[in-house]
């Protein structure tokens, strides 16, 4: 697979997303879940201090924050995420098409698609199963961000030098 020049870097402000030969991809998406500080508590199911680091999109253990979200939030977060992700797919083909010196391959956008069609399934069966049990809501929200995890690092690597590790909540 053809990789990247040295010189080549692609920033997405609206991601947060930097691209960049010899570096990891630099996720900040702060804005994906709502801190758990402006979520409405639930002293029953509260679970760690309001404090709980923000969500970056990365596999982060999420459950300390479910516990202090209303099913409407979780929902509305999952759907952003899916549209984080297909702005994402979006992106590199805008860069495949308009940058003669970045090549991304057309098998893996071809991979990328399907993992996308899966995720989206998983997203609609997981919020239409949210409202169901407490600890029912947790599974799915972990799964999926799984899902989407493994998207974002099979789309970012480049070349077969680059490795990412997806680092799965206990």
């Amino acid at each position: 697979m053809d990789r990247c020049g040295s010189e080549d870097t692609f920033v997405d402000h609206g991601l947060g997303v930097e691209l960049q030969e010899g570096s990891q991809p630099q996720w900040n998406i702060r804005n994906s879940l709502p801190d758990a500080n402006q979520c409405r508590r639930r002293p029953s199911n509260s679970r760690g201090d309001s404090s709980s680091s923000r969500y970056n999109g990365l596999g982060e253990d999420i459950s300390l924050l479910v516990g202090s979200m209303s099913v409407e939030e979780v929902a509305a977060a999952l759907v952003r995420e899916k549209r984080l992700t297909q702005r994402l797919l979006r992106s590199l083909r805008r860069m495949k098409r308009k940058k003669n010196g970045l090549e991304v391959a057309n098998a893996s956008l071809v991979e990328s698609n399907l993992h996308l069609s899966k995720c989206n399934f998983f997203l609609r069966d997981s919020v239409a199963r949210l409202g169901t049990k407490q600890d029912r809501m947790r599974y799915d929200v972990k799964n999926l961000t799984f899902q989407l995890s493994e998207i974002r690092m099979m789309l970012c690597a480049r070349g077969d030098k680059h490795t990412y590790e997806v680092k799965y909540p206990s």
